[in-house]
């Protein structure tokens, strides 16, 4: 399991449905949840903070070019 996958297990195992007391969790083919919408933008929150996190960490690639002439 990646690190990505890793984090995001950690802060689904934090989260619990407001209305029905509902754990969401990873499955090999995505996530299971109860779905209620409360729920679903509590887990959409946690994949953006975490994406942002992702793509902030990564090493900034710079292209060379080289002059024409």
């Amino acid at each position: 399991m990646n690190n990505f996958l890793k984090k995001q297990q950690e802060e689904y195992s934090k989260l619990t449905c407001p209305i029905c007391g509902c754990k969401p969790k990873l499955t090999p083919n995505g996530s299971e949840s109860c779905a209620h919408e409360e729920l679903e933008r509590l887990m959409d929150e946690v994949d953006n903070r975490l994406l942002k996190e992702e793509r902030e960490s990564e090493p900034h690639r710079i292209k060379p070019f080289a002059k024409k002439g």
